[in-house]
């Protein structure tokens, strides 16, 4: 998923935050594959920081606890901002934008991919123009998810065993045939994109 979202870009020898890092998996590939300058990981649950400061083994990676709507990174310090599968989590989404705008120098890029409401995914992408932002790539690949989704139903089942309900919590994101998630996106009220923006120089 990481090179599909990141084709076209070049990371090579690029300052690049991670906005709600996880784990610290894209992070320990950019490093290892795509040679940027450094790469910052940040994610609001201190667990997964605590785990990726352990588990770091590359000298151009660091790690912090942060609010994506209140960023601890200073002002146009940033060549890339990446953001995957997060932001719908987000309860002032344009404040995570504003935030994106701020931290990004000039000529930087917002590298984006999420599956969102697709009226949340208008609005959005409208803030973003008016915020100063020109789209290089705005790419629907809601089929190609859809599909991903059938094909892995059987093994994301089998993973959490057959005491899973469909009232359970974890059911409703696992965005399976049967879920919210997966039936909106079928019907197109929910869409998966890729986009690339870049902030005018």
């Amino acid at each position: 998923l990481l090179q599909e979202i990141l084709n076209g870009v070049d990371v090579q020898g690029k300052d690049v935050l991670e906005i709600a890092c996880g784990r610290g998996g894209n992070v320990r590939a950019l490093c290892k594959s795509y040679g940027p300058r450094t790469v910052a990981g940040l994610d609001l649950t201190e667990a997964n920081i605590a785990f990726c400061l352990a588990s770091n083994r590359y000298e151009q990676a660091s790690f912090c606890v942060g609010d994506a709507e209140e960023l601890p990174i200073p002002d146009a310090s940033c060549d890339i901002v990446l953001n995957i599968e997060s932001s719908d989590l987000y309860p002032r989404i344009n404040r995570f934008y504003d935030e994106v705008f701020r931290v990004l120098k000039a000529g930087g890029v917002f590298v984006y991919a999420d599956d969102l409401d697709a009226l949340k995914f208008e609005e959005g992408e409208r803030y973003l123009l008016e915020l100063g932002f020109e789209v290089s790539l705005s790419r629907d690949i809601s089929e190609q998810v859809l599909l991903a989704s059938d094909l892995a139903r059987g093994s994301r089942l089998a993973a959490l065993g057959d005491t899973l309900g469909k009232e359970n919590a974890v059911w409703e994101t696992m965005g399976v045939p049967g879920t919210p998630i997966y039936d909106d996106m079928r019907t197109g009220k929910r869409r998966y994109k890729i986009l690339h923006l870049a902030k005018k120089a």
